[in-house]
């Protein structure tokens, strides 16, 4: 029923493929294998065959493909800018999505929560978190692009601005009554400063 839609024919594959190729993943014998190799596939050597075809993703101690992420506002660009990452991981909206290079492409919704960077050992490594509040992220094999509402890196938050931000958003919010369409910019900024609180409370308390 989805050739149509996506241009690639069906693929019927018994149950005992199907468990033998997924018992072949989950053992580990096929991470050489990018993931857009598996996308409209049926058994593992059908995946095999596609494999040509597609981007290898190779990783060693020493070596690793890497991603370039950048972090959009509306205003424009965040402060966090362009960096190259071995892993993006980031709240989406049904569970967190991690992504290694070479993933598939894909575009997803954003939930509120952290985008983690893992940095590349050359530029230093360690974990760069961003704190976003929706938007949608655009993967393709080498690159991440994040689109949020807000976005603010972790260590870069001071607890009292955001206080006082919140405090003075409430004292707008009560001049205009329910049903005033002038509410839900300030219930917006409200909403942001939270999760920014809540970030600064769970990183306090690790």
């Amino acid at each position: 029923m989805a050739e149509k839609f996506t241009g690639n024919p069906g693929v019927f594959c018994p149950v005992d493929d199907t468990v033998r190729s997924f018992a072949a993943i989950i053992d580990g014998k096929c991470d050489d294998i990018p993931e857009q190799a598996f996308r409209f596939a049926g058994d593992i050597e059908d995946v095999r065959r596609v494999l040509p075809r597609c981007r290898p993703r190779t990783r060693s101690r020493t070596t690793w493909l890497t991603l370039t992420a950048s972090s959009c506002v509306p205003t424009g660009s965040s402060s966090e800018g362009r960096r190259e990452a071995i892993l993006v991981t980031s709240s989406r909206v049904g569970g967190e999505l991690g992504v290694w290079p070479g993933h598939a492409p894909e575009i997803c919704a954003l939930g509120d929560g952290v985008v983690r960077l893992h940095l590349r050992e050359e530029d230093g490594g360690g974990t760069v978190r961003v704190v976003i509040s929706g938007g949608y992220a655009q993967i393709n094999s080498n690159e991440i692009i994040v689109l949020a509402d807000h976005a603010r890196r972790t260590d870069d938050i001071d607890p009292d601005v955001v206080r006082t931000t919140r405090e003075e958003a409430f004292d707008e919010l009560e001049k205009y009554p329910e049903g005033d369409h002038r509410r839900a910019y300030y219930e917006n900024k409200i909403k942001w400063c939270n999760l920014l609180l809540k970030q600064v409370a769970e990183t306090q308390s690790a």
